[in-house]
Parts: structure tokens; sequence; C-alpha cells
């Protein structure tokens, strides 16, 4: 209702915080056109400027009224989610356990295990030791609490990025025991053998030290008809596993950053181009 603390503040605070500072903010939703000319500004909203207020000030009708919309769409995509089946453990096993193998460095920075409630199966991923079975008591540092045909669904698809086909739902509960570990996330991005061959490398790359990095060039890449730079400008990412062509635009899908595919110029951020070129 707009009372409760968030670490994810609207529009109205940021332009009201922008409105303190002296600067214009404006108010942007989706079919919005802002038009930027010398000495002046045109915003064209794709419906009154009185209904978007609302969505701001009575939040809670907004947000039922949007739920009503989607009803039909999200029965339907629970329809097809896949019933439980007697196998999901071994599944598990034979998808991740060749993938924790591949990725000692990563498993050491994790350094604990992680639980999966899923239903009535436990899944212990005990990192330390690089395996996958069904929990008998040990001790965790973090869990995951998920509905189970969620985690059919995802297993049957073998997902290879779990963070966007799962997590992102938030269709999920989880606790951990001291602080964050993006080690654990990074496992559940890399689901495939190409995959988690990168990740351990960055890993590794992370991990050493920066006077060993030092003056190491690494080369260009190809992918479709475009040589690119290996590392990605925002957070280093391998553009080999993470860098993806769609249609006029480079993205790098580890964290959504999108590039102009002749030019480079960075659509996401105004300081951090890409260099990429075509091959004749």
């Amino acid at each position: 209702d707009g009372d409760e603390l968030s670490i994810f503040p609207d529009q109205t605070e940021f332009i009201s915080r922008l409105d303190t500072a002296g600067r214009r903010g404006l108010t942007n939703v989706p079919g919005t056109t802002i038009e930027i000319h010398p000495g002046s500004i045109d915003v064209t909203h794709p419906m009154p400027v009185e209904e978007i207020e609302s969505i701001f000030t009575d939040k809670r009708t907004y947000l039922r009224n949007y739920q009503a919309d989607w009803a039909d769409w999200l029965r339907d995509l629970k329809a097809g989610w896949n019933p439980p089946t007697t196998d999901l453990l071994t599944t598990l096993q034979e998808w991740w356990g060749p993938l924790l193998e591949m990725a000692p460095t990563l498993c050491a920075q994790v350094g604990a295990n992680v639980l999966i409630r899923t239903g009535e199966l436990e899944v212990l991923i005990d990192f330390p030791n690089g395996e996958v079975r069904a929990h008998a008591g040990e001790p965790f540092a973090f869990s995951f609490d998920i509905p189970r045909e969620l985690v059919e669904t995802v297993a049957a698809e073998r997902a290879v990025d779990w963070s966007n086909s799962l997590l992102l739902s938030c269709r999920f509960t989880a606790w951990r025991e001291g602080e964050y570990n993006e080690y654990v996330y990074n496992f559940f991005k890399s689901l495939s053998r190409e995959r988690m061959r990168r990740a351990e490398a960055e890993v590794v790359r992370k991990l050493t030290p920066a006077d060993e990095l030092e003056g190491v060039v690494e080369p260009d890449i190809q992918i479709g008809d475009y040589v690119v730079q290996r590392r990605c400008p925002h957070r280093n990412a391998d553009l080999e596993a993470f860098g993806e062509i769609d249609d006029c635009e480079f993205v790098c899908t580890l964290h959504g950053w999108r590039f102009d595919l002749e030019t480079g110029r960075c659509l996401t951020a105004s300081d951090l181009p890409l260099r990429i070129k075509h091959v004749e």
C-alpha cells in the first residue's frame, strides 16, 4: 500500500529525489514515448495521466487488476507443469554429478552443503565432495524450498540456467547460514558442460592475483558472422558462453546487457562500448 519498506522504490520516489536535487524526472511506463529536442522534451503516455498516477497511489487495486488480466494465462501455464516422477533424484545425480566434477574450484568456493527441498524429496548437493544424494540429516549452509512440479519441469527441460528459468519466478523460499555466496548461484546458472566449463574458468580467473593476469591478452572470439572481444565490459563475463546475437543487437545473457551489433555502442549504459566487427 506504499508504506512498506522496500529495496525497490518505485518511480515516484526516484523522481522526488531528482526534484530535490534540482533535476527533472520523467515518468515512463510501457508505451510512453519521449522525444528530445533542443530546448524541450515531449512526453506522450499511452493512457491519461490520472490512470498512470493511480498505478502508484493505489497499488493494491492496480496489482489485483493486473493479476486478473493474467489469471487465465497463469492457469494454463501451471497446467503444463510436470507432475512428480519417481526418478527425480537419479535425474539430478546423473545431470549434476559430472558438472560438479568439472568445477573443483567453484565447489571449493561454495564450500558447504546445499539442500533442495521439493515436495517430500530432499536433495543434498555436497559441494565439498562433489556429490548429489538424498539428504540423510547432514548439516547444510544453504537451502531452497521449491514446489516439486517446478523442479520436475525445469529438470525435464534440462534448463541450463535455473536463475532465469526458475529462481527469478520467486516461487521458492531460501535460507542461508552466514554471508551471501555468489558461487551457489553461479552453479545454478551453469547447468551444462559448456556453461560449467566457463563458470570454472571464471572462478579461477577471479581468484588469480592481478599481477599474474597483468599483460595477459585474451584473443577475440567469433560468434556468428562477428568477431567480438572475449569479455563483456560490464562484469567480465565470458562472451563465448554468454554472448548471443539478437536481431541487430549483441546481448550478454549473464546480466542482459545489450550492444549495437554494428558499432558496439552500449545500449544499457553510455560508457561501456564493446569491440565488435563484422566478418567479411
